[in-house]
C-alpha cells in the first residue's frame, strides 16, 4: 500500500519527477536504511509498524526468477523504463570496443573485463576515473550475461562498492527487445575515488575440494539459458549437483574470468561469499 502511493501498483509508474519505478530495481536498499531514507523520496519518513510493513515487504521481493536477492541482475525492460535519470547510472559495456562503437546503452562507458582480480585499491581509483562515487548505481554487461560481464562485477563487489548489478541476457537479450541503443560517447565530469573496503574474509573451516572451473562439472555457461541466468530451482539442482554447497570450501584452481561467473551464480542462490585471493579459495555459508 505505502509502494503504491508513488511507485504504482506494479511498481512500475514514472508518475513523478522524482520516483522512478522499483519494479527489477538494481539493487535494493538494505531495510535497516529505508526508515531513514524514506523522507528523501517520498516527504514522509516512515515511523513504527509503517516501516516494518515497508523493511517485511522489499525482505520479501525475489524477483521474476525466484532469486533471495534479485537485485544483483537487471533487464534490459528496467533500464528503459529509467531511461529518464539514466544520467544517475553508471553503466559498463564490457563487450569489444569496436563493437562497442557500433551501438551501446546510453550513458556506457567502454571497459576492458581482463582485471578481474585487481586489488581493491586499484579497482577504487579505477571506478573513480570513471566517476563512480561509493553511491553511484553501475551496472554491467557484456554480449550475454557471461563470464566478462560477472567478472567486472566480481572486480567491483571485492572492491567494497554495494550498488552494481548484470544486466541479465546482456546485449543479446537486449537487443532482441528492441531496446534503445545510441552511439553517443558519454562524458565523464568527475574523478571521485570511492573507499576501497574489500569484501573479502576469512573462510570458513569445512572439507577442502579443489574446483577446476569449467572442468569439474561446473562451467558458468552451465547458469544461462536464452533468456540469461536460469531460474532459481533449476540454478539451485545444477549447482548442488555440481558439489557447489554451503559449508565446503573450494580450492579455485586457475582463477581466471570464470571465477567471477562463479561468484555471480552463489550470490543469486543466497549464499554468503568468502574469498581468499592469496590462496585462491572459497568458501560458502548460507545466509
Amino acid at each position: 500500500m505505502l509502494c503504491v502511493q508513488c511507485h504504482g501498483v506494479d511498481g512500475d509508474l514514472l508518475g513523478y519527477d522524482d520516483i522512478v519505478p522499483i519494479a527489477g530495481i538494481g539493487r535494493r536498499y538494505p531495510p535497516d536504511v529505508i526508515g531513514a531514507l524514506s523522507g528523501k523520496f517520498s516527504g514522509r519518513v516512515l515511523y513504527g509498524q509503517d516501516r516494518e510493513a515497508i523493511v517485511d515487504y522489499m525482505s520479501s521481493l525475489r524477483g521474476g526468477k525466484g532469486f533471495p536477492d534479485p537485485g544483483w541482475l537487471v533487464t534490459p525492460y528496467l533500464l528503459e523504463r529509467k531511461a529518464p535519470r539514466i544520467h544517475e547510472f553508471r553503466i559498463l559495456d564490457t563487450r569489444d570496443k569496436d563493437v562497442y562503437r557500433l551501438g551501446h546503452a546510453a550513458n556506457a562507458v567502454s571497459v576492458e573485463p581482463s582485471a578481474c582480480l585487481a586489488s581493491e585499491e586499484d579497482t577504487a581509483r579505477w571506478l573513480g576515473r570513471l566517476g563512480v562515487s561509493p553511491t553511484t548505481v553501475v551496472l554491467v554487461y557484456d554480449e550475454i550475461g557471461g563470464a566478462s560481464a560477472a567478472c567486472a562485477w566480481w572486480r567491483i563487489r571485492r572492491a567494497g562498492h554495494k550498488w552494481v548489478a548484470v544486466v541479465d541476457g546482456g546485449w543479446r537479450h537486449w537487443t532482441a527487445e528492441g531496446r534503445f541503443t545510441t552511439t553517443a560517447i558519454p562524458k565523464i565530469d568527475s574523478t571521485i575515488s570511492p573507499v576501497a573496503e574489500s569484501t573479502a574474509t576469512t573462510p570458513t573451516p569445512g572439507s577442502l575440494t579443489v574446483l577446476k572451473l569449467g572442468i569439474n562439472g561446473w562451467n558458468w555457461k552451465s547458469a544461462l539459458d536464452r533468456n540469461g541466468f536460469r531460474e532459481y530451482d533449476e540454478l539451485a539442482r545444477l549447482a548442488k549437483n555440481a558439489g557447489l554447497r554451503p559449508g565446503t570450501v573450494f580450492r579455485v584452481e586457475d582463477p581466471d574470468r570464470e571465477l567471477g561467473h562463479l561468484a555471480l551464480t552463489l550470490e543469486l542462490l543466497g549464499y554468503e561469499l568468502n574469498y581468499d585471493s592469496r590462496a585462491s579459495v572459497l568458501s560458502l555459508t548460507s545466509r
